[in-house]
């Protein structure tokens, strides 16, 4: 089975002029704007050839160092040395990289352009890192339309009015709904350059979204690759069809894009989502349709104000010092007004009965259905002729 690395080292001194730009490339520029380059490259710098990135970022970081980091995100700088090396990516520019995460503003946005050899722009935008205050603007999308972040992504496209090339958008997890928004609601003479959205994993929008102008303008150039148990390119409304493919990984680890399963120059694609991710979309559009916005909000707030509390910045921080970390979880939990305590818990408590009631219904779904199949294959024995033959 093989991945995007995979890719880089087999297909890597392939020229775009040899082979169009294709979504693999996409998913491998979606992902580099998760590389830790903050005290790198900045928004303000000019265009930096690859290699001199690639450079740049292992004079302050040993490659050892980072193979050994523990999130899927982590280790992702390590491909800067096959895009470097190999022709195909070689020749690309880095520019524009722009990076904002407040607790105070709730949001956590990063952002660079690619200029490629074949002379087009790919727009990365990054996706949810394990910041708490990045989980928590996932968080809003559900009640939010405009999140700090997404309004950023908008103004961060500012940048391509002095560019004169076609320009395609993508990212991976809320990099993706960043890449659609920020399509759908920037300036048109941008909007107009636009060839292709990459929504890799991402979740959705408020239908609210869907039907702004701009979002049906940009539509048809949309494409929505999700694996095949997706919990997170599912979630909220979308309207474009999935592209469902295979992935290394089980359950909730197939959102890491290194898992996707590559076949020469795309995707390995399966028939259909599994049942674990009918059931997860299912349970959460029920559990979301019975809340009001003000209750989405107000659980989201005392949720994430309870791990604020603990003075720590990462879930990374949080699991590692968990036998601190978790008691005083626990007591901040407790000390919140009794309303908002009860608030939590009897809205956790909706959500665990959602999942028994859906999960029940598929259950069931799934022994009749395993039924029919075996009454028809009965069936179908008794009508052969063979079977006739012998009556």
């Amino acid at each position: 089975m093989a991945n995007i690395e995979d890719y880089l080292r087999w297909r890597g001194d392939l020229t775009f002029q040899e082979r169009p730009f294709n979504e693999i490339d996409n998913l491998i520029l979606a992902v580099m704007s998760y590389s830790d380059i903050d005290d790198i490259l900045t928004e303000e710098d000019e265009m930096a050839p690859l290699p001199e990135l690639r450079d740049r970022y292992f004079e302050k970081h040993t490659r050892e160092e980072v193979a050994e980091r523990k999130t899927y995100t982590g280790p992702i700088p390590l491909m800067l040395d096959p895009m470097a090396d190999g022709a195909r990516f070689r020749d690309t520019r880095v520019s524009w990289f722009h990076s904002h995460i407040s607790n105070e503003e709730n949001v956590q946005m990063a952002a660079l352009t690619f200029f490629l050899p074949n002379g087009t722009a790919y727009v990365s935008f990054r996706g949810t890192d394990d910041t708490i205050v990045g989980w928590k603007e996932d968080f809003e999308f559900s009640y939010l339309v405009g999140t700090t972040g997404q309004r950023e992504a908008v103004q961060y496209m500012d940048h391509l009015l002095e560019v004169d090339m076609p320009i395609m958008i993508g990212g991976h997890s809320k990099g993706g709904n960043f890449a659609v928004y920020a399509s759908a609601f920037c300036r048109q003479e941008i909007q107009d350059r636009i060839t292709d959205v990459w929504n890799n994993d991402g979740p959705g929008f408020p239908r609210s979204v869907l039907a702004e102008e701009g979002y049906q303008r940009i539509r048809d150039r949309i494409h929505s690759i999700i694996p095949e148990n997706s919990i997170v390119g599912i979630l909220m409304h979308n309207d474009v069809e999935h592209k469902v493919i295979d992935s290394s990984e089980k359950g909730a680890a197939q959102h890491d894009a290194r898992s996707w399963q590559v076949v020469r120059d795309h995707f390995e694609e399966v028939d259909q989502r599994s049942l674990k991710s009918f059931i997860f979309d299912e349970t959460i559009t029920r559990w979301l349709h019975d809340l009001s916005d003000e209750e989405r909000h107000s659980f989201i707030e005392s949720v994430f104000g309870v791990l604020e509390d603990t003075g720590l910045m990462t879930l990374d921080e949080i699991n590692a010092s968990w036998i601190t970390t978790y008691p005083a979880i626990i007591q901040s939990l407790k000390n919140l007004p009794k309303e908002k305590r009860d608030e939590v818990i009897r809205i956790f408590g909706q959500l665990l009965i959602k999942y028994r009631k859906v999960l029940g219904e598929s259950v069931k779904e799934t022994v009749k259905e395993n039924v029919m199949a075996q009454g028809k294959q009965m069936l179908e024995k008794i009508r052969e002729p063979s079977q006739l033959s012998g009556m």
